[in-house]
């Protein structure tokens, strides 16, 4: 009996240390992929709390962060800068940055075809569309100057903000400050979306394609 009872007992305890060493062997693996994982790099600069107000703190605070190129808050400053006003923009500018913006530019423009647009801004005269502003004095106008533009104006601005956020995401290309944020991409979003589907053909089945297995990361 006695005899009995030690087989058992050792077998137990056999057991006892199989089970030791594969959870051993399983927290080592875990332990080796967790060092081994690169850490998801944080993002360039926190985004905004939800809603307009919070949008304008976020970018009273980002306009003057370390390693963010910014324009002043005057034209004046902006040109003391070498800051220059953008149409696609619709706002002034840092020359640090223009090369970064080329491959949105010219991915619009290529899209657009010809002839090139010309981004006509006109005046405000008591909430409507008012004269036509010469394009002399746009680099004239104060921050903040009531302006109004085409519709096509609008799309094309938000296509080209969108573009940007795509060259920042694959090409690691520097962006337009609202571009980092995600209520303005949302915004874009709309404006397109509730352009286009205004189209006689919004319904007509006239896109082809294949299905296919994707992936993300």
């Amino acid at each position: 009996m006695a005899a009995l009872l030690r087989k058992q007992l050792q077998k137990k305890t056999r057991s006892v240390w199989a089970w030791r060493c594969i959870s051993a062997a399983l927290t080592a693996v875990l332990v080796i992929t967790w060092l081994a994982t690169p850490p998801r790099p944080p993002p360039r600069y926190p985004q905004p709390e939800e809603g307009h107000d919070n949008v304008l703190k976020w970018m009273a605070k980002a306009e003057v962060a370390e390693g963010h190129f910014w324009c002043g808050s005057s034209a004046a400053e902006a040109r003391a800068l070498g800051c220059s006003f953008n149409r696609l923009h619709n706002k002034w500018m840092p020359a640090q940055c223009a090369a970064d913006f080329e491959h949105a530019r010219t991915a619009v423009l290529e899209a657009l075809g010809e002839p090139a647009p010309s981004f006509q801004f006109y005046l405000d005269e008591d909430g409507k569309p008012g004269a036509a502003i010469p394009d002399g004095d746009l680099d004239g106008l104060e921050l903040l100057t009531p302006a109004w533009t085409t519709r096509g104006h609008h799309m094309t601005h938000c296509m080209y903000m969108l573009l940007q956020g795509a060259a920042a995401l694959n090409l690691g290309a520097k962006a337009d400050m609202v571009v980092h944020t995600w209520e303005h991409a949302k915004h874009c979003a709309t404006v397109i979306l509730n352009e286009t589907k205004r189209v006689p053909d919004w319904d007509e089945v006239a896109s082809f394609g294949h299905t296919q297995a994707g992936a993300c990361w």
